[in-house]
């Protein structure tokens, strides 16, 4: 399952980077924050938050830690949905240069 995301981060750099593309020091700022969230995400706060639900709810009904995953999946896709590029924007800035 975990082979499905593995595209995952390429594609929200590559998003960041066409967002950021006519800015000249956007995208190092926003490729650092990027890493910072992934960084906290996966080795802090992701352990802890879902050890945590995994210890107190695994005696009752074990089941929860799926069901809490594929509910933050979902919302985070939902989210990711709702980026939406400007309908103008183009991916090749040199390009829209030269066109004028």
């Amino acid at each position: 399952m975990a082979s499905l995301g593995g595209g995952l981060i390429p594609a929200i750099q590559s998003l960041a980077l066409v967002l950021t593309k006519d800015e000249k020091h956007e995208p190092g700022r926003v490729f650092g924050a990027l890493s910072m969230v992934q960084a906290l995400g996966s080795q802090i706060v992701g352990p802890a938050v879902f050890g945590a639900i995994y210890i107190n709810t695994v005696a009752t009904f074990p089941r929860t830690i799926f069901i809490v995953v594929t509910a933050a999946t979902t919302i985070g896709l939902m989210l990711l949905l709702l980026i939406r590029l400007d309908p103008g924007h183009s991916g090749d800035s040199e390009t829209a240069h030269q066109e004028t």
